[in-house]
């Protein structure tokens, strides 16, 4: 799976010409999906394999992140995700993305501040 993520990291930065901050965060996010993964599998040498991603895996770790995490930051890494996936769909390593029937949390509605009379 480091080898598919080296690869895209690639594609992002020489096809699409994504900045440096927007591909340290596409890492960032990865990565931190990655680590998840690990957490997640009784065996470390198999914990990034791709087929055991499914949507249930995806909705645990979103879970996960809404503990510690606004929505804003969650739907930035699902969308990292998403792209991942797709980039894998178009590599032929994946039939289908896993990410893509997952829903985007909403923003956060504050109400607006009034001055006093």
């Amino acid at each position: 799976m480091n080898r598919w993520l080296s690869e895209f990291l690639r594609h992002l930065e020489v096809e699409r010409n994504l900045s440096l901050r927007t591909l340290e965060a596409y890492r960032r996010d990865l990565r931190q999906f990655l680590d998840f993964l690990v957490q997640q599998s009784s065996d470390p040498e198999t914990g990034s394999s791709l087929e055991q991603i499914d949507i249930l895996l995806l909705r645990g770790y979103l879970a996960r992140l809404h503990q510690t995490h606004k929505r804003t930051s969650i739907a930035r890494k699902l969308s990292a995700l998403r792209t991942f996936f797709r980039y894998l769909v178009r590599q032929g390593v994946m039939e289908m993305s896993p990410a893509d029937t997952l829903a985007t949390p909403r923003h956060e509605s504050y109400l607006p501040k009034v001055l006093s009379v």
